[in-house]
């Protein structure tokens, strides 16, 4: 069982690593970031907004056991950077509130959770908020990928560095 300690500091370098890529791509031209990549036909774009929309939805799923559709972030809200950045601040702010709000013993419990077309399961709660963290890695790799492409690396994003 992953604890509340443990799970916080995970999210910490989560959010150091996401500053990073943020800060890196800041730095690329407009016509870098919106370009059609070899991932996925992604574009630099594309990804980030994929990564905050998933941290959203992930989140939203543990704190209120379903998504509000309503309210879930589109790409066409993120036409920048800086638009990205600001709202995964939001968001930061959201998660760091709700796991401060966990006991243990909460962590790891199984919650009944309701997706966006309304079909039920069940999930450790741990599980889920992990799964935000690990999915992020995985995209963040990408994205460090194609900013070291566009001369804008991000440096080692190793968790052992950043502890």
């Amino acid at each position: 069982m992953l604890g509340k300690d443990m799970l916080e500091k995970l999210y910490d370098y989560n959010v150091t690593a996401n500053t990073r890529i943020l800060d890196c791509t800041a730095r690329v031209s407009q016509a870098q970031l919106v370009a059609s990549t070899e991932i996925g036909g992604r574009s630099l774009l594309v990804l980030l907004y994929h990564m905050l929309r998933t941290e959203w939805v992930w989140r939203s799923l543990g704190q209120d056991h379903q998504i509000q559709v309503s309210t879930l972030p589109r790409i066409e809200d993120f036409p920048s950077v800086e638009t990205i950045k600001e709202r995964w601040l939001v968001e930061e702010q959201l998660m760091r509130a709700f796991l401060s709000s966990l006991s243990d013993q909460e962590l790891s419990a199984a919650v009944q959770v309701k997706d966006r077309n309304g079909k039920e399961s069940s999930m450790v709660l741990w599980h889920m908020l992990m799964h935000l963290i690990l999915h992020s890695m995985q995209h963040r790799t990408e994205t460090a990928v194609l900013l070291t492409k566009y001369g804008q690396s991000p440096g080692d994003l190793d968790f052992i560095f950043f502890t």
